[in-house]
């Protein structure tokens, strides 16, 4: 469930018509009065004797700009600012400012959450931080006053000072704020597969080192595919790694691979379906294929004829090729010339002759499969979603791997059926054996290439980062993680896996958009106090509007490592452990544009035409409000660190979290 703006709205419109923050400042107030007497008021002109009164500020007794309201409404008598029976040195604004920051807590405690729902929990010392600090902001901004609500003119009526009536910082604020619907959320998945696409494109290849795997993914793969359905998809895929072969050599073996992965080139009749016929089809795998629903010789048979017959008419024969066999053959010929047609893909069609092929998207030779048994199921936070047939073996059987032919040379003895000799002296064999699964697969492309990250050590400590480094003057564990880099030089372990590479760069990318699109803050011809302290030791600064800006900020940070919830993790985290499920605050938003929101948010709802009436203007300045609080969540970045569920225990892997509403 999103942030509760609907219940903040009418609350905090409640809390501006009560009208019952208006207790007075006491004996000792938080400011300096001003320095004139008693029976002179600020913003006149000229004193009882007429002489001309230097306009003096309502706090510091500084000159001011003229028509500041605080001058021209408030008496300079300390005794009409100050409650001497009270020892409370700050006055109801500073309890209203509390109120308002009670109001942002119950509507996104438990409430705000990420892309994948993690809901926002905080500390008892961010909420006191919030509300302190809410608390000083109003208070100043009754203390130092503002711009004046009107605009000033002389007696000619010349404008000599603008005030919230025109000026452009206190305009109504009335944003559309778009916050994702579930529709909206299950794009994201898509968008991420698109952005790592781009990812795994130009400089980057080179920039982040990115290995090419050879055990690529299998795209649009449900698992509830039927044996037909099935036999297409494995099909498609081999076809389309058959694209990524650029020599005449690597075209070749690839042709000959795929035409033994099936039992034809190990029978001298075509018809045995004898076991033993299925030279390239280990055990392993053979049992994996029947676990899963399937039968491994119909899908071994099809898929084979399905890519043999395809490859061929890639590479048509030419008069010239002759009719030789053997090493040397026509088919030899024609495949090591480069394609002149396009691939056809392998079609199903019903009884009535309509195309029910299933969908199949393009493979990325950059993002590997992960197979079924590298992943299991973890308690009661993680079941095993891929596929059943992708087990590590199926995988590995019906992808080509190139110098792993073994036996005699191929030696095609028939040109139109594209058949080999399957003798003892001419059979070439593929064979790939569980062990050497495990090593190729499992151990250097998944665990070293895929999803090797740094240490936990690392991680967490980047996390917990509270020293003076800086990034572009942003997040300090957002630094830490970053100076971390991706190639070893900064931890022990060797170079991080591509998965850790693309968030890495996505942290290094939302950074960069966010200094990019940070905008000025508004220039306000007001004379506000850069800084100081209350009697309480309560510490302000600046602008009233950028302290409550910087002081929700700080709120956040406030949070430490537990802004969200450790779960529902953020992929291609799966689970919590082992890093625990903390996050490292990439981007809290932009303070000059909170700042220059809330700005315009507070002074909503003016009216100079009509009478005045609370409730419109109170609404109007509470869904302003919201929608100021509502647009700065949308700017979040974080980071989530936890793992991925092996079935050697959970091993560390982040989450770029991209959006909290």
């Amino acid at each position: 469930m999103p942030a509760n703006w609907g219940t903040f709205i009418p609350a905090l419109a409640s809390t501006l018509q009560s009208q019952q923050f208006t207790k007075p400042g006491g004996a000792v107030i938080s400011y300096e009065p001003p320095s004139v007497g008693a029976t002179k008021v600020l913003g006149k002109s000229v004193d009882e004797d007429g002489k001309p009164l230097e306009q003096l500020s309502i706090l510091s007794g500084k000159t001011p700009p003229i028509g500041n309201p605080a001058n021209a409404t408030l008496a300079t008598n300390p005794a009409t600012m100050v409650n001497a029976n009270s020892t409370e040195p700050l006055s109801g604004r500073y309890d209203f400012g509390k109120q308002v920051a009670q109001h942002y807590l119950d509507a996104i405690k438990g409430l705000a959450q990420t892309h994948v729902a993690e809901t926002h929990t905080n500390t008892p010392a961010a909420e006191t931080l919030l509300k302190e600090g809410y608390g000083i902001a109003f208070e100043r901004l009754l203390r130092e006053g503002d711009i004046p609500l009107q605009d000033q003119y002389d007696e000619d009526g010349n404008l000599i000072e603008m005030g919230k009536e025109s000026h452009p910082a206190y305009a109504d604020f009335c944003p559309e704020v778009e916050e994702p619907d579930a529709e909206a959320l299950a794009k994201l998945e898509a968008e991420n597969n698109k952005a790592f696409n781009a990812f795994t494109n130009g400089e980057n290849i080179q920039n982040y080192n990115l290995y090419k795997f050879k055990f690529y993914q299998f795209p649009c793969l449900t698992g509830n595919e039927t044996q037909e359905e099935l036999e297409v998809i494995f099909a498609a895929r081999i076809l389309m790694g058959y694209e990524f072969m650029t020599s005449s050599t690597s075209r070749w073996d690839y042709f000959v691979w795929a035409c033994h992965l099936g039992k034809e080139n190990y029978n001298s009749t075509s018809t045995t379906n004898n076991s033993s016929a299925y030279q390239n089809i280990s055990s392993k795998a053979r049992n994996d294929i029947e676990d899963a629903g399937y039968d491994y010789k119909k899908l071994a048979d099809k898929v084979s004829s399905y890519v043999k017959f395809a490859i061929l008419n890639m590479h048509p024969e030419k008069d010239t090729d002759g009719y030789a066999i053997g090493y040397d053959s026509v088919i030899k010929k024609r495949i090591s010339r480069n394609p002149e047609n396009k691939v056809e893909f392998p079609i199903l069609t019903n009884t009535n002759g309509k195309d029910i092929t299933p969908d199949f998207c393009p493979i990325n030779p950059y993002k590997i499969q992960v197979a079924y048994d590298f992943e299991k199921d973890y308690e009661d936070l993680y079941v095993n979603q891929r596929p059943k047939i992708l087990t590590s073996n199926v995988v590995a059987t019906f992808t080509y791997y190139p110098n792993k032919r073994t036996g005699g040379t191929p030696y095609v003895i028939n040109n139109a059926k594209a058949t080999f000799w399957s003798n003892a002296s001419y059979a070439v064999k593929y064979q790939k054996t569980t062990s050497w699964v495990r090593q190729k697969y499992e151990e250097f492309e998944y665990e070293k290439k895929w999803r090797r990250t740094p240490p936990e050590g690392k991680l967490d400590a980047a996390a917990r980062a509270s020293d003076d480094l800086k990034f572009m003057g942003k997040s300090k564990p957002g630094y830490a993680f970053l100076a971390l880099g991706w190639n070893g030089d900064n931890f022990s372990g060797g170079e991080a896996g591509t998965q850790y590479k693309f968030e890495y760069h996505r942290v290094l990318c939302a950074i960069r958009a966010a200094e990019n699109c940070e905008e000025p803050m508004t220039e306000v011809p007001h004379p506000w106090d850069p800084s100081g302290t209350t009697p309480g030791g309560k510490t302000y600064s600046g602008d009233p509007y950028m302290m409550m800006a910087r002081v929700t900020i700080a709120y956040w940070y406030a949070c430490i490592v537990k802004p969200f919830t450790p779960t529902p993790s953020a992929p291609p985290a799966l689970i919590p452990a082992p890093l625990t499920g903390i996050y490292i605050p990439i981007y809290y938003g932009s303070a000059n544009r909170l700042a220059n929101n809330l700005r315009r948010a507070w002074n909503t709802g003016k009216s100079f035409a009509t009478p005045g009436t609370q409730a419109p203007a109170s609404n109007a300045t509470a869904t302003a409000v919201a929608g100021a609080y509502a647009l700065h969540l949308l700017e979040f970045k974080l980071l989530y660190l936890g793992g991925i569920p092996t079935p050697a225990g959970p091993v560390p892997m982040v989450g770029f979290v991209p959006i909290v509403f």
